[in-house]
């Protein structure tokens, strides 16, 4: 581990591309408005401000704790250290899962940008290219250090950001013209299913902010810890 090797932004930007912004509404969208129906956008709100907590409390801990276990460090020094390596396991359980599940993904995404935008029929080839070329360049970025891996974060995390944020401002200017802009999503009575399928959603929304927690494992290598996480 390079000590005080990324800044504060990096270790942001590490956080926001393990949480992807732009997947999360993808992938969970038609999951969370299954249940939900049009009070998505509701149940993403909920999502943040139950999230908050935890994150806050990851903040507080890491900071009289600064370590690259986070959880695992922190249970066995609070509790015992055999509970401290099941949550060790766990996380690392998780990590593994995000890393293979990432490049899957990815040649998914691949297939559809074919044939969407270049008209190509996709199949198991453009998939497999898409997994192979996602994991080659995300080796190039990991390898070298943290500090590349920092930087191309923040890159790819403006980029990403900057995509949702023209999309959403294009869909807001559609329905202004239209005259079609109401609260109704914001409003859980309104759920598909009742507060029943906002629960249901509530799941998936969750889901969409799960990521944060890999900040805390970059604390030893964070310029000012104590303070950056």
């Amino acid at each position: 581990l390079k000590v005080g090797a990324i800044s504060g932004l990096g270790v942001a930007a590490l956080g926001a591309v393990m949480m992807a912004p732009a997947l999360g509404i993808y992938a969970n969208l038609p999951l969370i408005s299954a249940g939900a129906g049009k009070v998505a956008p509701a149940v993403f709100l909920i999502s943040l401000v139950l999230t908050l907590p935890t994150a806050f409390s990851y903040a507080v801990v890491s900071r009289e704790i600064p370590s690259a276990g986070a959880a695992y460090a922190w249970l066995s020094r609070a509790v015992n250290p055999a509970v401290g390596v099941w949550v060790g396991l766990l996380a690392a359980i998780t990590y593994l899962l995000a890393v293979i599940l990432q490049p899957i993904l990815f040649g998914l995404f691949f297939n559809e940008l074919l044939a969407a935008v270049f008209h190509i029929h996709p199949g198991y080839w453009s998939w497999m290219l898409g997994v192979v070329v996602s994991t080659v360049i995300v080796i190039f970025l990991a390898y070298p250090g943290i500090q590349i891996s920092a930087k191309a974060s923040i890159v790819l995390t403006v980029i990403e950001l900057g995509v949702v944020l023209a999309l959403s401002c294009t869909i807001l200017y559609v329905l202004l013209r239209k005259g079609q802009i109401h609260f109704a999503p914001f409003n859980p009575a309104a759920s598909l299913h009742g507060f029943h399928g906002v629960f249901q959603g509530l799941i998936f929304g969750l889901l969409t902010f799960v990521g944060f927690g890999v900040i805390t494992t970059a604390a030893e290598e964070a310029h000012a810890p104590r303070s950056a996480i």
